[in-house]
């Protein structure tokens, strides 16, 4: 993939092949009663902000974020890379995907 990306000027998402190892973490969660809604995203919200603080403290961080398993509160867009987002923003297209929409950035 990373070769092709090299081939053509680079990856819609950024990454080049020089991003180093990444890790694609998906929490998947349940539960039974709707009102405990808010605690399990506060829960998730923590445990990423956990693990942010661990890859900082081990100098390892990445801004990449997988787009598809991202939360409403996370922002996948920014770690495209300022260019990437400028251009996404500039052919987001009305009524087509809603990139921006409801995202901190």
């Amino acid at each position: 993939m990373f070769r092709a990306s090299a081939r053509a000027g680079d990856s819609s998402m950024g990454l080049n092949g020089t991003n180093g190892n990444l890790f694609n973490v998906l929490l998947a969660t349940t539960w039974a009663e709707n009102k405990d809604g808010m605690l399990i995203e506060l829960q998730a919200r923590r445990m990423f902000t956990r693990f942010k603080a661990e890859v900082e403290r081990l100098g390892v961080t990445n801004p990449y974020v997988y787009l598809n398993y991202t939360a409403s509160w996370q922002d996948p867009i920014s770690g495209y890379g300022a260019n990437k987002k400028a251009f996404l923003r500039r052919t987001n297209v009305s009524g087509g995907l809603k990139l921006f929409v409801g995202r901190e950035t």
